[in-house]
């Protein structure tokens, strides 16, 4: 969770920034990075592979389940709850690009 921020290129952050101002919550999910600045463009424009299918269902049903805490401003709350999920779907290791 974040409070504020820069839209670092974001259209859709842009346009949300431009209609109510910079001073909003934002769930913030990581895709990882392609290795090499010149790929960001269309890595993060592509659609997620077949590969990753389960820990983007698993990570959607988490934060669909726990949305309530948003709206409640519980953020921490929020975050536990969606680590824990993602732990017992067995989701909880980070792993950069390439890795398996």
């Amino acid at each position: 969770m974040k409070l504020g921020g820069g839209n670092a290129g974001h259209n859709g952050l842009r346009s949300t920034t431009a209609a109510i101002g910079n001073d909003y919550r934002r769930v913030r999910m990581g895709i990882g990075h392609p290795g090499d600045k010149a790929m960001v463009h269309s890595y993060v424009l592509n659609d997620f592979g077949k590969s990753e299918e389960g820990w983007v269902s698993a990570l959607c049903d988490a934060v669909a389940r726990n949305v309530a805490l948003i709206a409640k401003g519980d953020d921490a709350s929020f975050q536990n709850k969606v680590h824990l999920f993602m732990e017992a779907a067995g989701f909880a290791e980070v792993k950069k690009v390439g890795e398996k």
